[in-house]
């Protein structure tokens, strides 16, 4: 599971729906203490500017959801720009905004806003306060926006730490791939739409060749890098969308929807010519079982039974080999 990024809007992130209603409640509380028809969280995308929240009022023309693009003249554009905070009390007698149609369409007055950061600093987009009258808003005003700004950021970096908090729970600290527990829980949702799609299930176990003999002659240390290493080798053969774990040691299990007969070849080959192109020493090597089957009627004892089947032709390989 990955933290909050910045590149996407954030109401299609996981777990975003902890965040969105507390969000909610703060601008409409903030909406309300200030007596502003309109107060919204806008993030900044590359593009396009969009509206997160918006105060449930009658009077706001603005709905969550709103897309603006960043070539339009309008408050939040400037927040984000300067990286500060804006304000603007008589906007329809000031000519820098008669462009802007927040002004001259929907005939706001007043913009109150401040630059709204990801946990990580950067820029993530603006709250503020929007009202139709001329203003002359004091410092109390100014206060309570930020303050607003503050428990908003807060809340953003709850659910980043929140996010990575499970991520340790599910993934293995080496690798960063799924442990078991991570892998029972994408397993879920992968099979979970492989039926919606009538597709089948494919799963990959393998093991490292000799890492015991690694670790005795090199020192563990050597044995935990070829362990990382094949782990990014994995995670660059299948897809985002596939469930990938470290199962013990130097065992990996992978299961992925199948939608070409041949994908676990191709997949195969790819891995293969990855490890093989590998110019750090001591080389390593794998050895690999398969099996797929319809994913019409699977559930987890069948899974577990998928996963048995693969864990021993994987070791009648490695038989072979020795």
């Amino acid at each position: 599971m990955n933290v909050l990024s910045t590149n996407q809007w954030i109401t299609e992130q996981d777990k975003a729906e902890y965040l969105i209603p507390g969000w909610q409640r703060l601008v409409n509380l903030m909406s309300e203490l200030c007596d502003s028809p309109g107060g919204f969280i806008v993030q900044a995308g590359e593009d396009d500017y969009k509206v997160i929240i918006s105060h449930e009022s009658e009077e706001n023309p603005y709905s969550a959801g709103a897309m603006i693009s960043t070539d339009v003249n309008m408050f939040c554009r400037e927040v984000v720009q300067r990286n500060k905070e804006l304000y603007v009390g008589n906007a329809s007698e000031r000519p820098e905004w008669l462009t802007n149609p927040e002004v001259t369409q929907d005939g706001f007055n007043t913009y109150l806003g401040y630059p709204l950061h990801w946990p990580n600093g950067a820029i993530f987009g603006t709250i503020c306060i929007m009202d139709f009258a001329k203003t002359n808003y004091d410092d109390r005003y100014f206060r309570l926006i930020e303050h607003f700004r503050d428990m908003a950021e807060k809340e953003l970096e709850l659910l980043s730490k929140n996010i990575q908090l499970e991520s340790y729970a599910l993934n293995d600290e080496l690798t960063n791939l799924l442990n078991r527990k991570g892998f029972s829980l994408a397993t879920e949702h992968i099979i979970k739409f492989a039926k919606r799609e009538s597709e089948a299930i494919g799963v990959f176990y393998f093991d490292l060749d000799n890492l015991k003999a690694l670790n005795d002659n090199h020192g563990h240390s050597v044995g935990d890098q070829a362990i990382k290493k094949f782990a990014q080798h994995l995670t660059a053969t299948f897809r985002d969308t596939d469930a990938i774990a470290r199962f013990g040691g130097d065992e990996f299990l992978v299961l992925f929807i199948r939608k070409q007969p041949n994908d676990a070849d191709v997949m195969l080959k790819r891995l293969t010519k990855l490890v093989e192109s590998e110019t750090s020493h001591p080389s390593i090597s794998f050895s690999h079982g398969y099996t797929s089957s319809p994913v019409a009627n699977l559930n987890a004892d069948k899974l577990e039974c998928l996963i048995r089947i693969a864990d021993k032709k994987m070791y009648g390989v490695k038989r072979t080999k020795k």
